[in-house]
C-alpha cells in the first residue's frame, strides 16, 4: 500500500522563522524475501516522485518494517534505496542522486548546502532487499524520508552539481559477480582503484558512496599519489557494517578539482570472513563551479 506524508517544520533560530523545511516520507512495499538473494538481485519496489515547486533535497534516510509494521533494527537485509531521475535528461547529469545502504543509512549534505529538485522533472525511489542466509523468510517495508528546503534561495542553499564514478569489476581486474559492477572480495584486505580524468572543474564537497559491508576505506589522490581526501571506515560490527555516517565525506572548504586532469579513487575492503564476499564501489561526488 503507497504512503506519503508531507511534515512541515519551522525552524526557529534567534527571531522569525529563518526557514521551512519539510520531510516527505514514502512507504515502499513490502517485498518478500525467502531464501538466498544475491547483491543486485533480489526483490525490489519502486515509486516515481514529482514537486510541484523547487526544493533543495537536504537529507535522504531509510528505516525498515516488518509485514506488519513494527521497526526492524537489523539492516543486513538492506541491499540498498536509491533515489534518482526516472528518466532521461537533456543534460550531463547522472542517473542517480542519492543512496543509502545498510552501511549508511542516512546521508545528508552540509549545512548551507543542497541538492535542487525541480518541477516538472520526474523522480524515482527503487528499494531493494538482500539475504545470504537461506533461513529467511520474510516480508520488508521501505520507510524512505527526504528532507527538503522548502525555500532554497531563502535559506541559502548553495546548490550543488552531481558527477559519478564507480570502480567496476574489469578496473579491479577481476571477472564481474553478477554484472559489470560488482566483484568477489576473497578473504583478507585488497584494494582495488580506478584512474580517470575529471569530468568538471570545481570544488568538491561531499562524497556520498554506495560501499557494501567490509569496506575500509577509500582515497582520492592526484596521479603523482598526493591524497586529497582519504576515509578511513571503522566501528565495524561482527557482521561487517560500519557505524552509519562513517562512509559520506564533507568538507565546507571543498577541495579542488580540474577538468581533464587524471584522478584515482581507490576503495579499501577488509573481508575478515573465510569466503569471498560481493561488494560494489560507486561514488557521487557532490561539487560546485
Amino acid at each position: 500500500m503507497r504512503k506519503t506524508l508531507l511534515i512541515l517544520s519551522l525552524l526557529l533560530g534567534a527571531g522569525p522563522a529563518r526557514a521551512a523545511r519539510l520531510e516527505r516520507v514514502e512507504e515502499l512495499g513490502p517485498v518478500r524475501i525467502h531464501g538466498k538473494a544475491a547483491m543486485m538481485l533480489g526483490p525490489w519496489t519502486a515509486r516515481s516522485l514529482e514537486f510541484d515547486k523547487p526544493v533543495a533535497l537536504r537529507s535522504l534516510r531509510v528505516e525498515l518494517r516488518d509485514g506488519s509494521g513494527r521497526p526492524v533494527r537489523d539492516l543486513s537485509n538492506l541491499c540498498h534505496v536509491t533515489f534518482s531521475y526516472s528518466r532521461s535528461l537533456p543534460s550531463d547529469e547522472p542517473w542517480q542522486i542519492a543512496t543509502v545502504d545498510a552501511t549508511t543509512p542516512r546521508f545528508a549534505f552540509p549545512d548551507g548546502y543542497g541538492f535542487i529538485l525541480v518541477p516538472g522533472q520526474r523522480y524515482a525511489l527503487n528499494a531493494m532487499a538482500y539475504s545470504d542466509s537461506a533461513a529467511v523468510d520474510r516480508e520488508l517495508r521501505f520507510v524512505v524520508v527526504l528532507e527538503l528546503e522548502d525555500d532554497p534561495a531563502g535559506a541559502g542553499i548553495r546548490p550543488l552539481r552531481l558527477a559519478q564514478v564507480g570502480i567496476r569489476a574489469k578496473d579491479a581486474g577481476l571477472p564481474g559477480y553478477t554484472g559489470p559492477h560488482d566483484w568477489l572480495v576473497p578473504p583478507g584486505r585488497h584494494e582495488y582503484a580506478h584512474e580517470g580524468p575529471a569530468p568538471f572543474s570545481g570544488r568538491l564537497f561531499v562524497i556520498a558512496p554506495h560501499l557494501h559491508p567490509h569496506v575500509a576505506g577509500y582515497r582520492l589522490e592526484e596521479p603523482g599519489g598526493r591524497r586529497l581526501l582519504d576515509v578511513k571506515i571503522a566501528g565495524k560490527t561482527a557482521g561487517g557494517l560500519a557505524r552509519p555516517g562513517d562512509t559520506v565525506w564533507a568538507d565546507p572548504a571543498g577541495v579542488p578539482v580540474d577538468a581533464g586532469k587524471r584522478y584515482r579513487w581507490t576503495v579499501v575492503y577488509d573481508n575478515t570472513t573465510d569466503h569471498p564476499i560481493p561488494v560494489m564501489a560507486s561514488f557521487l561526488s557532490f561539487y560546485a563551479p
